[in-house]
């Protein structure tokens, strides 16, 4: 439940392929991707400090209080405020309790959170499945409208991966840029 309330804080707080592309490899989940040349990626210090912000916006609503020590931060990039992330935090459920039940926890936080943030529009929500390289991930969306059109939309994949709260999220106002990010999550690898 901590990694998906720090992506949202992160993103609630901010984020075809082009012919180039930056490739990143994070060897402690031993996953590749690779982001368009007109994404612009936050470094380590621009990224702890998104981090820290979201932390610090969630934990001002009052019933939850975050510890981020020792979340990592794998990437923060953006394209025309649209924003990708990926963090991972240690999680041992026989120490952090169930995983999934803090999920769908959260899935309701986020709701509500989002429909205080923007009170004039109608929240759309779904939960699936998403597979990326023959790995499942809880996927979590939740669009924004008024009047009928898309003004923001939020996804966030979610698994407990090899001993971390593995988070995925990207927000969106333009269909062309989450069509972007779709394709970089779908050609991304996973040393398995």
């Amino acid at each position: 439940m901590r990694i998906l309330i720090l992506i949202y804080g992160l993103l609630v707080h901010s984020l075809g392929f082009c012919q180039g592309s930056k490739r990143f490899t994070f060897q402690k989940i031993g996953w590749t991707i690779e982001l368009p040349n007109d994404f612009l990626v936050l470094d380590s210090s621009g990224s702890r400090a998104q981090l820290n912000e979201g932390v610090n916006m969630v934990d001002s609503l009052g019933d939850i209080k975050l510890n981020a020590s020792e979340t990592i931060v794998l990437i923060v990039a953006s394209k025309n405020d649209n924003n990708f992330n990926a963090i991972i935090t240690p999680f041992n459920p026989k120490i952090d309790g169930s995983w999934t039940k803090q999920h769908e926890e959260l899935k309701t936080l986020t709701y509500n959170m989002i429909k205080k943030a923007i009170p004039a529009a109608i929240i759309d929500s779904s939960s699936s499945k998403e597979v990326i390289d023959q790995v499942m991930f809880e996927k979590f969306s939740i669009t924004s409208s008024i009047n009928g059109k898309v003004v923001a939309g939020v996804v966030a994949l979610s698994k407990l991966y090899k001993g971390y709260d593995f988070g995925i999220t990207y927000s969106y106002n333009d269909e062309s840029v989450k069509k972007q990010i779709e394709a970089m999550l779908s050609t991304s690898k996973f040393k398995k």
